[in-house]
C-alpha cells in the first residue's frame, strides 16, 4: 500500500512539474522547433506533451531521470512516432475506431495497476489528452497493420515443432511460469550497436534494469520498464528457454544475440504452478506468438531502415 501511494505521489508531483512548465511554454507565446525530420518540425511543446505521456504510461518512472536524459527518450519517441505516420500515409491504412478504444482501454487498465481512476485522472487534467492516445494506440494499430501487410509471406513458422513442443509439454501435471523482463537494443551499424550495448549495461548497474528499458530498449515493452508479465514455459521458443532457465531471480541474463541486436532478460520471480492445456487453442496461440514474433524483428527493421533514409536535423 506504501509503494502504491508513493507511486501516486511521484505521478501528481511530476503532473505539476509538467503544468508548471507548460504554462512557461504558453506565457511565452513561442513554439520553438528542437528537430526537423525531413522539414517536417517537432517542437518544444510537442517534446513536452510526449515527457507528460512517458510519464503517465511509465507509472512515474520517468521522473527518476535528469532532464537532459528525459528529453533524449522523448524526442526518440516522437522521431519514431512521425517515422511511423509518414510510411503509414504511403499505404493508405486505416483501423476501426472501436478496435483503438478496446486497446485505449487495455492499456490502461495494463499501467494503471489497478487505479485506473488515478491514471484517467492524469490524462483528464494534464495536457496529454485521451485523443492524444487515441492518435498513438491508432498509429501503432496502423503500423501493425502495414508491416503484416509487407512482411507475412516473410515469416516462416514450423507448426510441427510447436506442436510437438506442446504435447511435450502436456504430458506433465507441473508448469514452470516466470515473471519477465526484457530490453531489446539494436542499431544502425554493428559499431553504434556495441557502444548501445556497453552503455545498457552500464546504466543497469547505475540505475537498474527497468529504468534502463526506459532508456534504451527498442522494444514496445520499455516504457512499462520492460515488464513483459507472466511468462508459462510453452510459451517460450525452446533456445531462449534454456537462457532463461540459467537466470536466477532478480539476476539479469547475459547478451542474447537477436536479430540486428541483442536482448536482455531479466526474471524478476519464477513459480510452478498446474497445468492445463486446452490443445487446439494453445497450439494457436504458440502459432500466433510465432508469427508476432518475428513480425515485430521485420517491424525494427523496417524502421531503422526508414530513419536511416529520413533527413532529421537536431537543433
Amino acid at each position: 500500500m506504501i509503494n502504491k501511494n508513493k507511486k501516486i505521489i511521484i505521478l501528481f508531483l511530476t503532473f505539476f512539474l509538467f503544468i508548471g512548465f507548460s504554462t512557461k511554454v504558453h506565457s511565452n507565446s513561442s513554439y520553438k522547433i528542437v528537430v526537423l525530420i525531413d522539414e517536417e518540425p517537432i517542437t518544444n511543446y510537442d517534446l513536452l506533451k510526449e515527457i507528460a505521456y512517458m510519464n503517465i504510461i511509465s507509472l512515474g518512472k520517468i521522473a527518476e531521470f535528469n532532464q537532459e536524459n528525459i528529453n533524449k527518450i522523448a524526442i526518440e519517441s516522437l522521431i519514431k512516432e512521425r517515422v511511423k505516420k509518414k510510411e503509414i500515409k504511403k499505404f493508405d491504412i486505416s483501423v476501426d475506431d472501436t478496435l483503438v478504444e478496446l486497446e485505449m482501454d487495455s492499456l490502461i487498465e495494463k499501467i494503471s495497476q489497478g487505479n485506473e481512476n488515478k491514471v484517467n485522472e492524469l490524462i483528464e487534467n494534464g495536457i496529454f489528452k485521451k485523443d492524444d492516445l487515441f492518435e498513438k494506440i491508432s498509429t501503432e494499430l496502423k503500423w501493425n497493420k502495414m508491416i503484416g501487410m509487407l512482411f507475412n509471406e516473410k515469416v516462416v513458422i514450423n507448426e510441427k515443432e510447436i506442436n510437438e513442443k506442446l504435447k511435450k509439454f502436456s504430458e506433465n501435471k507441473k508448469i514452470n511460469e516466470y515473471l519477465i523482463f526484457e530490453i531489446f537494443i539494436d542499431a544502425e551499424n554493428q559499431t553504434k550497436l556495441k557502444k548501445k550495448l556497453e552503455e545498457t549495461l552500464l546504466s543497469i548497474n547505475q540505475v537498474g534494469f527497468k529504468n534502463t528499458a526506459i532508456k534504451f530498449s527498442s522494444s514496445e515493452s520499455a516504457q512499462q520498464g520492460g515488464r513483459l508479465g507472466w511468462i508459462n514455459e510453452s510459451q517460450i521458443d525452446s533456445k531462449l528457454l534454456e537462457e532463461i532457465k540459467k537466470i536466477e531471480p532478480g539476476k539479469v541474463s547475459k547478451p542474447i544475440a537477436a536479430s540486428s541486436g541483442f536482448l536482455l532478460l531479466k526474471v524478476e520471480e519464477k513459480k510452478t504452478s498446474e497445468m492445463k492445456i486446452d490443445f487446439k487453442k494453445d497450439l494457436q496461440k504458440l502459432i500466433m506468438n510465432e508469427r508476432n514474433k518475428q513480425l515485430k524483428r521485420f517491424s525494427i527493421n523496417h524502421l531503422n531502415k526508414i530513419k536511416i533514409n529520413s533527413k532529421i536535423k537536431h537543433l
